[in-house]
């Protein structure tokens, strides 16, 4: 296991607002604007989070994400960024009525990042993915919660990789592009998402608010 990897079981959980939101915290030894070029710009998305990405930078901007599909797949995620202040606040409001938010805050050692994932009440999951606990894409929470345990560790080992890449160690969309490949095949393994899919699965059984 890489460093950045094993650095991902070291940070903090995130933790749920409520039953619908559901937030990570992060420091990051970088200015709010090298930050906020990673989250916004596509060709820094497509690196550290998942390919691929295509945004109108402004308020009222459509996006397209494919969290790792194809890029002409017709399950991508679209919508409109609702709020956009550099380089402090970006909320992607996507048509299904979700949100991912970011909220960035400028701390004497560089940057406080708030990140919030947003599923409205009645949310269903529409990729076809089967309850699965192997691949994390059960939901302890009940069948009427949106909550998988593989997509809060999908997010925990992003934002560790967000780290990595603002310190220019990588990963490089070339290294996210072939990962995504080992998985497609079935060859991947990743102790330390099975271990953060472990964690993230008690969590919810266990702080999912009424």
């Amino acid at each position: 296991m890489t460093g950045d990897r094993v650095a991902a079981l070291e940070q903090p959980l995130g933790k749920f607002v409520d039953r619908h939101t559901f937030r990570y915290e992060r420091e990051y030894t970088h200015p709010p604007e090298r930050v906020w070029d990673a989250i916004t710009m596509p060709e820094h998305l497509n690196a550290w989070f998942l390919p691929y990405n295509r945004t109108e930078l402004k308020q009222g901007g459509r996006f397209h994400m494919t969290f790792g599909r194809d890029d002409s797949d017709q399950s991508a995620w679209c919508g409109t960024i609702a709020e956009f202040t550099p380089p402090e606040l970006v909320d992607y409001a996507f048509d299904h009525g979700g949100r991912m938010r970011f909220e960035l805050r400028r701390t004497e050692r560089g940057t406080r990042l708030l990140f919030s994932q947003y599923f409205p009440p009645g949310f269903k999951h529409v990729d076809g993915a089967s309850e699965n606990e192997v691949s994390g894409t059960d939901l302890p929470g009940g069948p009427d919660t949106p909550w998988r345990p593989g997509l809060l560790a999908g997010y925990h080992g992003s934002l560790t990789s967000l780290g990595t890449y603002l310190d220019g160690k990588g990963p490089t969309l070339e290294e996210t592009r072939a990962m995504l490949e080992t998985i497609k095949s079935g060859r991947y393994q990743d102790p330390v998402n099975a271990e953060l899919t472990v964690r993230y699965r008690k969590l919810i059984k266990e702080t999912l608010p009424d």
